[in-house]
């Protein structure tokens, strides 16, 4: 019941019709109620990607949201020649998100939400918001502006590629 309830409160947040400060604080969020958050703020658009994570596109860039239940984590990586010192330079300036290069040189930004504190679903909307703004920015930083067909910063197989270094770096 408790988890129905909570996945109303997260549907009317994400379309407004409450407002943060009336959502119930929250520790962790299942693989459902997180699909829900998911699904409303893509309008489905996404992929159910294992172990109860999720791709969709963000800001132009294909992202991956990792969650344990407890915290939620927002990747994103581009196919893009880039450096340390840019990597540096983003870090030093930017409080949301970090970025670095990734085991084949690739710039990628990503940033952390820990639940277990207790948050709002309204915390988790703006999370995600923040986070394309991130992407948006960070995109512009590196000097990624290429065009796909689909708008994206990854193909699914740099999709793919990103999901298994990031569930090495997780072990």
């Amino acid at each position: 019941m408790k988890s129905i309830q909570r996945t109303l409160v997260a549907l009317l947040l994400a379309f407004g019709l409450i407002g943060a400060a009336q959502a119930e604080v929250i520790k962790s969020l299942s693989n459902e109620e997180v699909e829900t958050i998911v699904s409303v703020y893509t309008n489905g658009n996404y992929s159910d990607l294992e172990d109860g994570d999720f791709g969709f596109e963000l800001a132009g860039a294909k992202v991956i949201l990792f969650h344990s239940g407890k915290s939620m984590q927002l990747y994103a990586g581009f196919r893009h020649s880039s450096s340390l010192e840019s990597m540096n330079e983003w870090n030093k300036g930017k409080r949301f998100s970090r970025a670095y290069l990734d085991d084949d040189n690739d710039p990628v930004v990503e940033s952390d939400l820990d639940l277990e504190g207790g948050a709002s679903i309204g915390a988790v909307r703006e999370f995600i918001d923040t986070f394309a703004l991130s992407v948006k920015a960070f995109r512009d930083h590196i000097g990624y502006n290429e065009e796909k067909p689909s708008g994206s910063g990854m193909s699914d197989a740099e999709l793919e590629r990103a999901m298994e270094e990031a569930m090495r770096r997780a072990q």
